[in-house]
């Protein structure tokens, strides 16, 4: 009986022992360094947006954030790698929307966000602006449409990738206006942005952050963006539905940290306040704001209810104007 009895008693320990160990090692996340796949190249506004707030976000979670690039095929190389990495909280993809709806687009691609990927937090969003070479002559998004007009030729402009969201923009601007565009597609926007500025190719679709160092010292013109509303960095850039009288026309770009499906709801949700709590520095909204990046931030809700609400426009604009496969 006394036998019986320790044998019960030990066993309790044992039970209790190993729970506690469990506790021990969910709370002791993060353990090592975490990695941060950015699935664009780097100098670009994904890029940005978490180089922004990882010194920030990694103070708070008591573990550096390495900043990895994996650029190619429009966000999805670096999303497959992400896709495919272990579900324990220690890597991250964070990635543009058209990486996510590039599925709807292309069901060929070996990941799928809703059966791959949790939604950790939504980061910034930016217009995308239309800008243009000085050597190309033009001052307006009027000169610009009836340049295009009188040559009657295709028109190159730079973006950052083929089916992306700058490739919506500029397609849907083209269709509406009546000319033709054609996409000279790089690995990311930084890229994109030098043969631009050199002049090799002397339009662009791109997102405001690569451009504005740019415009700045006049080496490029911006002539629109294509949000509903102005940019409150650029409040003097009239946007291409007023300018142009395109009363639907109404597009930005925005950027999102995503997880490995199965990733533990605890490091999920410390991930998401240690970025909530980064971007309300005023250091880092400054840097943001000289940009024309808006913080979003918000709870993993919000990230998932947003791709929701815009895989209907992805999915049936781009079938429309020719972006989608099959």
């Amino acid at each position: 009986m006394i036998r019986r009895s320790m044998l019960s008693s030990l066993a309790a320990i044992a039970a209790v022992a190993a729970t506690g160990g469990r506790r021990a090692e969910a709370q002791a996340w993060p353990n090592r360094p975490i990695r941060v796949v950015v699935t664009y190249a780097p100098g670009g506004s994904s890029d940005i947006s978490i180089r922004s707030i990882a010194q920030g976000v990694g103070e708070r979670l008591g573990q550096g954030l390495v900043v990895e690039n994996r650029a190619g095929a429009n966000g999805s190389i670096g999303m497959e790698a992400v896709a495919r990495a272990p579900a324990d909280g220690h890597t991250f993809a964070v990635t543009a929307d058209s990486a996510v709806f590039q599925t709807l687009l292309k069901p060929t691609y070996p990941y799928d966000v809703a059966r791959d990927f949790e939604p950790v937090s939504l980061l910034v969003s930016q217009p995308i602006v239309i800008a243009v070479h000085p050597s190309l002559g033009v001052r307006s998004l009027t000169e610009l449409v009836a340049k295009a007009r009188r040559d009657g030729e295709e028109l190159p402009y730079v973006l950052s990738g083929i089916g992306g969201t700058h490739h919506l923009a500029a397609a849907l601007f083209a269709e509406q206006m009546g000319i033709k565009l054609t996409p000279v597609s790089y690995r990311g926007g930084g890229q994109a942005i030098n043969d631009l500025v050199g002049g090799q190719v002397k339009l662009g679709f791109l997102g405001s952050s690569p451009v504005l160092p740019h415009a700045r010292e006049r080496r490029l013109r911006i002539i629109g963006v294509t949000s509903a509303q102005r940019s409150t960095t650029l409040p003097d850039v009239p946007t291409v539905a007023e300018a142009l009288g395109l009363a639907d026309y109404g597009l930005d770009q925005w950027f999102c940290m995503l997880a490995p499906r199965g990733t533990p709801e605890e490091a999920i949700g410390r991930m998401n306040r240690a970025i909530d709590a980064a971007f309300a520095e005023p250091a880092v909204k400054r840097v943001l704001a000289d940009l024309a990046l808006d913080p979003l931030g918000g709870p993993p809700e919000a990230l998932a209810e947003r791709i929701r609400r815009e895989r209907e426009i992805w999915s049936t604009a781009g079938r429309r104007l020719g972006l989608a496969e099959g």
